[in-house]
């Protein structure tokens, strides 16, 4: 039994699940895409469906007679008997596992027409397991499993040609795809079909309609759509704006574990909106998303050791987590390390160090006011230094690279 397990990613603001990899159990778990929170699938959860399709559900046989018979049956040509067999091979029950026999089988049965076998082939290409890795191939073998009716083939097929990933980007056969499998009730094809009415994309641009689809997804409890939910209520797009509905979704999202919904619950807090306003509340959210590596919640957690917000001042902690987020390409956070530096807060004075940091935060803030803020203080800094001081500074500058969280 294959699985595929995914991961989320956010694009302005809005969360999109993200295909991962295939691998064993009995359950299917997989990504997908919005733009709120882009998200992916996941097994029934609360009784409740997420994407959790069928791939080849039959007990795979152990017993050596049992093996026996199935092989038999396989080289004798039946395609049941032969998908199964590649199963057993791909995932070591009942024979050594060897990827490159399971592809063998599977490709006997899906040259005779399973839907199975050709949906198993795909996965194969897609990871290179048991032949040479080919997204053309994998994408070739889930549209021949779409056409027969097999949702995962079809939700994965759609992911494809959203992305374009190994094909040609097609939004609106991606839709027609993904439509399928959200018209089954899958939560994780709700939303990414939710993501293309909201943009636009092989659809008509239909907010209202994202916002429904985002709400049969968020009522089965999955943690993308309520946040993305909680983002559409704060925008009033295609429902009303409603920051206590806001709050509820976003609420629900973070205690599932969502670093996203985390972050935006603690906002929320920050500032009073939708939620009563609690500073120490906010700090443990932030704190949260900030331990599963959200650089935006690394900053606020930075913010707060600094201010003495929600939590006990430590300058020293407020440095360790500034530069989490600075080593990560947030230029706010930038910013404030380059000022902490600059001040020998937090760690000892160390005008070069300030002015690189200064110097980052200058080419990545996008707003005109942090602009403004981090040239007054690099003028201030630079007025202070040698000139060797600000070349060494813009050096390293200049062969910085941001870290992966």
């Amino acid at each position: 039994m294959k699985v595929l397990r995914l991961s989320w990613i956010v694009l302005a603001g809005l969360v999109v699940l993200m295909p991962v990899a295939w691998s064993a159990p009995p359950v299917v778990h997989h990504s997908g895409a919005t733009p709120v929170v882009h998200h992916s699938g996941a097994t029934p959860v609360g009784g409740q469906r997420y994407l959790g399709t069928v791939l080849a559900q039959s007990t795979v046989a152990t017993e050596p007679e049992a093996v026996k018979r199935i092989v038999a049956s396989a080289e004798r040509g039946d395609p049941d008997s032969q998908n199964q067999l590649g199963m057993m091979y791909e995932n070591g029950e009942g024979v050594p596992q060897d990827f490159i026999q399971a592809a063998k089988w599977y490709r006997k049965a899906a040259d005779q027409g399973l839907g199975d076998a050709q949906l198993n082939l795909g996965v194969l290409y897609e990871n290179g397991e048991g032949v040479d890795r080919d997204l053309k191939q994998a994408a070739s073998w889930y549209r021949k499993a779409a056409r027969q009716g097999m949702l995962l083939a079809q939700y994965t097929l759609g992911l494809m040609l959203k992305e374009g990933r190994g094909i040609p980007q097609d939004y609106a056969e991606a839709a027609k795809w993904l439509g399928k499998v959200a018209a089954e009730g899958y939560a994780v094809a709700q939303i990414n079909l939710a993501f293309l009415h909201l943009e636009g994309l092989g659809l008509p641009q239909d907010h209202v309609k994202a916002a429904k689809l985002f709400r049969l997804a968020a009522d089965k409890g999955h943690p993308v759509a309520q946040n993305n939910l909680g983002y559409l209520h704060r925008a009033g797009r295609g429902v009303d704006q409603n920051d206590e509905e806001a709050a509820r979704w976003h609420l629900s999202a973070a205690e599932q574990g969502l670093a996203n919904a985390q972050l935006q619950i603690a906002n929320l807090y920050r500032d009073g909106l939708g939620v009563k306003q609690g500073f120490i509340e906010s700090a443990r959210w932030y704190r949260k998303a900030a331990d599963q590596g959200e650089p935006l919640a690394q900053m606020a957690v930075g913010i707060n050791y600094r201010d003495g917000r929600g939590v006990r001042q430590s300058v020293e902690k407020a440095a360790r987590w500034l530069r989490l987020a600075a080593d990560q390409g947030v230029a706010e956070a930038q910013y404030h390390l380059g000022n902490l530096y600059a001040e020998g807060r937090g760690a000892p004075p160390d005008d070069v160090q300030a002015y690189l940091w200064l110097s980052l935060a200058a080419k990545g803030a996008s707003s005109d006011d942090l602009q403004a803020q981090v040239k007054d203080s690099r003028t201030r800094l630079a007025a202070d230094m040698t000139a060797a001081q600000i070349a060494e500074a813009e050096r390293m500058a200049a062969a910085w690279q941001p870290k992966s969280p």
